[in-house]
């Protein structure tokens, strides 16, 4: 009688329960109750129960022992909110704004987290591995750029993420070398996706393949691989397990210098479409109102010769020094 009554529940979440997707909200889970139950989360319309438990870490010792994949992945719900999930990505989106920011207290050595957070905002880092080892109903374990800490679920009446089974939406942070021989990270950014060439692709990648990492140094083609690897805190998965790949620039010091010249710079800068000065970040028009540099306009257009200088008298590389200054800047437009 159980397991026909366990049938016919599974038939009616399949049918009723909606997963949202990763641009919806958690009110558009349906449930019986506001108790914990575990289900296979297989796609946005078809949701089996497996069955129910009475506390959270039932639900994830029960969650652990369904055979998960990235296309049926075992999830753990508390009436209508998702609260655990084998293998999953934190949406950090949820926190509603780019004006507010997300924290993350860091991971120590011996297993604990720091008292003190460092911040992230959740627009620009838009999505992270959900970890269910050391996560609790209220905390998220997660790797932002290659930092490994806890999120707490909310902050100042803020919901800071939501977890989003890779079932229904896939992964959005991952890497593919081009046929040209260089590296494209692909990340989420404003719920949408952008992507930036960081440079030359390591040997061991296959041109077009989709590669995994949060940290820029291990690689994986699975997704799950992934996840499996963060949950141990090892890499055995990883395509290059046994040899961490640095990208150049990441690592080097401030204090060293480059074979560019500032005529190298000014034509890359040119080459980005940045043809004309800007001479203030917004001029006023006659009628008084203020706007914005034209598309082709840069306070950093012809400035080669000035981080040259900055080589010269103290010592600092004009390349790093360009990069933080577009960064910081938006490449000398705000």
């Amino acid at each position: 009688m159980k397991k026909i009554t366990l049938l016919f529940f599974s038939l009616l979440l399949s049918a009723s329960l909606i997963i949202p997707s990763r641009t919806q909200t958690v009110s558009a889970y349906t449930a019986q109750d506001s108790g914990y139950w575990v289900g296979m989360v297989k796609s946005s319309s078809n949701v089996t129960m497996v069955g129910t438990v009475d506390s959270y870490s039932a639900g994830v010792t029960l969650m652990n022992k369904q055979k998960s994949t990235s296309t049926n992945v075992a999830t753990l719900f508390k009436g209508s909110k998702i609260v655990a999930c084998k293998y999953a990505t934190l949406d950090f989106t949820a926190v509603g704004s780019s004006s507010v920011n997300s924290y993350i207290y860091a991971q120590k050595t011996d297993g604990t987290y720091n008292s003190t957070a460092d911040y992230f905002n959740g627009f620009y880092t838009a999505e992270g591995p959900y970890i269910v080892t050391g996560s609790t109903s209220s905390k998220a374990v997660t790797v932002v750029s290659g930092l490994r800490g806890r999120v707490n679920k909310t902050r100042n009446d803020n919901t800071q993420y939501e977890i989003v089974p890779i079932s229904v939406a896939a992964p959005l942070n991952y890497y593919v070398a081009d046929t040209n021989g260089n590296l494209r990270h692909y990340f989420a950014y404003f719920s949408s996706q952008s992507s930036l060439n960081i440079g030359v692709a390591p040997e061991f990648m296959e041109a077009g393949k989709k590669y995994y990492s949060y940290d820029g140094h291990y690689f994986y083609t699975k997704y799950t691989d992934l996840i499996d690897d963060l949950e141990k805190s090892v890499s055995t998965h990883a395509v290059n397990a046994d040899a961490p790949w640095f990208n150049y620039y990441q690592f080097l010091p401030f204090h060293s210098t480059t074979n560019y010249t500032a005529s190298d710079i000014d034509s890359y800068l040119r080459a980005k479409g940045y043809t004309q000065p800007a001479y203030t970040y917004y001029s006023t028009a006659q009628n008084g109102e203020s706007t914005y540099p034209l598309s082709n306009q840069s306070l950093l257009y012809g400035s080669g010769s000035y981080f040259m200088q900055m080589q010269q008298i103290y010592g600092i590389n004009p390349l790093l020094l360009l990069s933080i200054s577009a960064n910081e800047s938006s490449w000398g437009r705000s």
